[in-house]
């Protein structure tokens, strides 16, 4: 956490990233109510069945968090693709703020508490995670223009910092979806009384 924490230098960068991650939130509060009705009573009604599913079910995110973190970092040197990277942050403030309403909507209050717990355990961390790889993709694709208005070919000792920084983050990813892999719907399991 500490490489994470020395990383955040420009306040302006994070407070705009955090802004986006906000909006898309509220956005997916809205977007919800916004839902027919037939289509809220289908979602609710399959939540219903979370606990069953949480039984037998082991949360696999290996596959999803790599590449997510690898076309983050890629994406960064391209310059003209960034913004799909912000869009990407504002798609997960969506997809959270999405899931709180429906587990709050579904169960109330312990619906909230839930939902919480939930991304507690699947989502902060690979969050923090992904504030930080488009923190520093804000500054490789800075860097990267400053590289061509020069006309500067030294890019190589960007490159490498930031795929040691790409690398420790997916092998700290990975060591944590293993303890989610093995034991996520078993901890998630002990909150299910909360759904009813």
């Amino acid at each position: 956490m500490k490489l994470i924490r020395t990383s955040f230098k420009n306040k302006g960068i994070l407070i705009f990233l955090i802004s986006i991650f906000l909006i898309g939130f509220i956005f997916g509060f809205i977007y919800y109510f916004k839902l027919p009705l037939i289509t809220k009573t289908g979602i609710n009604e399959n939540l219903l069945d979370i606990k069953s599913l949480l039984k037998d079910a082991n949360l696999n995110y290996f596959f999803q968090h790599n590449i997510i973190f690898i076309m983050i970092f890629f994406l960064s040197f391209t310059v003209i693709l960034f913004p799909f990277i912000i869009f990407y942050l504002f798609y997960e403030g969506v997809s959270l703020g999405f899931s709180f309403i429906i587990f709050f909507s579904s169960f109330k209050m312990s619906g909230l508490i839930y939902s919480l717990i939930l991304f507690i355990i699947t989502k902060l961390l690979y969050l923090l995670f992904i504030f930080y790889l488009i923190y520093n993709s804000f500054i490789i694709t800075k860097t990267m223009i400053l590289l061509i208005l020069k006309k500067n070919r030294n890019i190589n000792i960007t490159f490498k910092k930031y795929l040691q920084r790409l690398i420790i983050l997916i092998i700290i990813m990975l060591l944590y979806d293993v303890f989610i892999y093995f034991l996520g719907s078993k901890i998630l399991s002990l909150f299910k009384f909360l759904l009813k």
